[in-house]
């Protein structure tokens, strides 16, 4: 029982780490308007579980240039975001991941959830 019960928990992370290899990689989305508005978004998904934001937007009278890093995880195919306050929040990445949500069709990635303005909706390209 004991060996089957080892068994198991091995098949289940391996499945697991498939799934993160499967989603993970640089996804952006970068426009620039013929008025000049710019919106660059680039998310980094790494193998180990962990994620990296930048997210600038020149918008002619404001600009947005924030930075966001911390855990991320599949549940259900959806990529379910977390940020540790002090840790991953803070005065240089100011970006909250907290119940930030997001679905993988084909090559984009669409975020479909976040206490964060700018992410619903937001379909970033699979670049790696």
């Amino acid at each position: 029982m004991k060996k089957v019960i080892t068994i198991l928990v091995l098949l289940n992370s391996i499945s697991g780490f498939a799934q993160i290899k499967k989603y993970a990689g640089l996804y952006e989305k970068k426009e620039k308007q013929p008025s000049g508005e710019i919106l660059e978004v680039v998310l980094e998904l790494k193998s180990n579980g962990t994620f990296y934001c930048t997210f600038y937007q020149d918008q002619l009278d404001y600009e947005d240039d924030d930075k966001g890093k911390g855990k991320w995880n599949i549940k259900n195919d959806e990529i379910q975001f977390s940020s540790k306050d002090g840790v991953d929040i803070n005065e240089k990445y100011s970006m909250d991941f907290n119940n930030t949500k997001a679905v993988i069709d084909g090559d984009k990635l669409i975020f479909k959830e976040s206490k964060m303005v700018w992410p619903p909706n937001v379909r970033l390209t699979k670049k790696k």
